[in-house]
């Protein structure tokens, strides 16, 4: 069972179907998705956001080379 799979216990975590591509996007291959996708199109990250990327395997390093880790406007 992946991280993706037990996602239950990040509740609130995917609201949308494009945070939940996103977050399969960075999971699969980071240093690509920054490269070719993310566009600076936002600056940080939640933690559980990145808890969850770092369960599925993620390079949570090259993730935090790009995003900050906030907590604010997160609830």
């Amino acid at each position: 069972m992946t991280a993706y799979e037990k996602q239950g216990k990040y509740s609130g975590i995917h609201d949308n179907i494009t945070a939940l591509v996103r977050h399969i996007l960075m999971a699969n291959d980071a240093k690509s998705y920054f490269e070719k996708a993310w566009n600076n199109h936002f600056q940080t990250i939640d933690p559980t956001s990145l808890e969850l990327l770092r369960d599925s395997g993620a390079d949570t390093e090259e993730v935090q080379k790009h995003l900050e880790v906030s907590t604010q406007g997160f609830g």
